[in-house]
């Protein structure tokens, strides 16, 4: 099932979208989960990252689509973005937001099931190098490449990533279980690292991003292993 957001403060207009989305179930099996937002405030307000596909008015008050779209990529870079509008020549403002693509009002199914075809082929696409993390914060989707390393103390979770450390509760083997185990490795019972962001290692020391982590003597030769079979399999 997809999640979908439709930030639309037209009542006809969402329901015209939503009715696409609903032929299309019909049409190729594909499941949707469709949240409405009246606005771009009140969507930024409850964002947690926790959307496939947002579909996007550029006309609206207070905030409007484009302004509303620059936020939404200040916390979720990787979200399927398809803009809807009156005139096409303000949707080419979306490219500068990383939007897939635009629908002109009034939205006819025929044209935008292309659209939704689109959408779904870049969610799978993003999926396979995409984790979602449930923080306390809320859940936040992020590139695997860009989570440095996990920190584990007692229950709490600390989530070192790229863009800043994330809190959250649970325990090591259930973050094992939902990450590649391929890319990441325990270098001592405390840290779990992804091996795509070491950056060297010295010693029983390794440098991960911008920090430096400890490897326990028991587990230095088969995080080396693991390193090195990582590395060759990028190359």
């Amino acid at each position: 099932m997809y999640r979908v957001a439709i930030v639309e403060d037209e009542w006809e207009s969402f329901e015209s979208i939503r009715k696409c989305f609903e032929e299309y179930t019909k049409e190729y099996g594909e499941a949707f989960n469709i949240i409405r937002f009246k606005n771009g405030m009140y969507f930024l307000g409850a964002y947690s990252s926790n959307f496939d596909i947002v579909i996007m008015d550029i006309d609206m008050p207070q905030m409007n689509g484009i302004q509303t779209a620059a936020d939404l990529r200040k916390v979720d870079d990787k979200v399927v973005l398809i803009f809807v509008t009156f005139l096409a020549k303000y949707a080419i403002k979306g490219y500068a937001v990383d939007a897939l693509d635009y629908v002109v009002k009034p939205v006819n199914y025929h044209t935008f099931k292309l659209k939704i075809a689109r959408a779904i082929e870049r969610c799978r696409k993003n999926a396979r190098g995409r984790v979602f993390l449930p923080t306390s914060e809320g859940g936040i989707g992020i590139d695997i490449d860009r989570l440095d390393y996990i920190e584990i103390s007692g229950h709490t979770v600390f989530y070192h990533t790229q863009s800043g450390v994330y809190k959250a509760y649970g325990t090591m083997k259930g973050i094992e279980e939902r990450l590649p185990e391929r890319q990441f490795f325990k270098c001592n019972r405390c840290y779990l690292v992804n091996l795509h962001s070491v950056v060297k290692l010295e010693g029983n020391v390794v440098s991960v991003g911008s920090d430096k982590l400890v490897i326990s003597r028991t587990r230095r030769k088969a995080f080396v292993d693991a390193l090195t079979n990582y590395v060759m399999g990028e190359a």
